[in-house]
């Protein structure tokens, strides 16, 4: 078993109140759950209005699988005109 873990770091362009970067946050958090089953949660830049960040994980039992799913992820949040992603750190256990 392999555990990918993934942070990102994004700007929120889009967002002109916290309510507004809450709103979009959560409604990628949503698509990305739906769309990839994976775990993922807001952690950090909470009060920042046009920052956030973002923290992921899957599962499964070969890194090159994991490598895949995680470079849609990816291409899907650069796909999202709302957000620029500033940081990515990605981790394999």
């Amino acid at each position: 078993m392999i555990v990918g873990l993934c942070r990102l770091e994004l700007f929120i362009g889009e967002a002109d109140s916290l309510k507004d970067k809450r709103r979009i946050l959560l409604s990628l958090i949503e698509r990305l759950k739906r769309r990839f089953n994976i775990s993922i949660a807001e952690v950090g830049y909470q009060e920042i209005r046009q920052r956030g960040e973002l923290a992921l994980a899957l599962v499964g039992n070969e890194k090159h699988y994991l490598e895949t799913v995680l470079q849609k992820i990816l291409n899907y949040v650069e796909n999202d005109t709302r957000l620029e992603i500033l940081k990515i750190h990605v981790e394999y256990l």
